[in-house]
Parts: C-alpha cells; sequence; structure tokens
C-alpha cells in the first residue's frame, strides 16, 4: 500500500519520472526526500498490478 503522494508545494518532496522501456511513456510520481528507494519500487510494482505498464518483452527479463 502506498502511502498518499506529496503535494508539489511539500519543500521536502521530489519527482522522479520513470519512462517505460516498451512505449516511452512517462509516469512521474513525487516522493518525499526521506522516503527509502523501496518505496520507488512498490511504486513501479503498484504500476505493474493496475497493468499500466509492463516490463516484459520478448527475449528480456527485468529484474530488480
Amino acid at each position: 500500500n502506498l502511502p498518499e503522494e506529496p503535494t508539489k508545494e511539500n519543500a521536502d518532496s521530489l519527482e522522479i519520472i520513470l519512462r517505460l522501456p516498451i512505449s516511452g511513456k512517462r509516469i512521474p510520481r513525487r516522493f518525499l526526500k526521506s522516503d527509502l528507494l523501496s518505496l520507488v519500487y512498490d511504486f513501479v510494482d503498484h504500476l505493474q498490478n493496475e497493468e499500466t505498464c509492463t516490463f516484459d518483452t520478448p527475449g528480456y527479463t527485468s529484474k530488480y
């Protein structure tokens, strides 16, 4: 379960933009500067569970 996304006005936040490997689509998401990197991985898992994106391409396996 992801925490609520911080607002742009929150000085303790930053924006990370993920670019999908197949479509090139860019997905922005704000995180707190104090958040652990594992939360970014959780966000990617969340995207995959929603089927917003997939990282499965023929001949390529993405593991983190």
